[in-house]
């Protein structure tokens, strides 16, 4: 089994995402992402 767990935060700008004015007054500048992964080796 492998697991692995990551925890970053991003812009949406920097990622070329447009945030409409509206939008704006509810989304944050910054977004916190969380990545869980976990992946097993099934025998063949």
């Amino acid at each position: 089994m492998l697991r692995a767990q990551s925890e970053f935060q991003v812009q949406p700008g920097d990622q070329g995402v447009r945030v409409t004015a509206p939008l704006r007054l509810k989304v944050s500048n910054t977004i916190r992402l969380r990545v869980d992964l976990t992946a097993f080796n099934r025998a063949s």
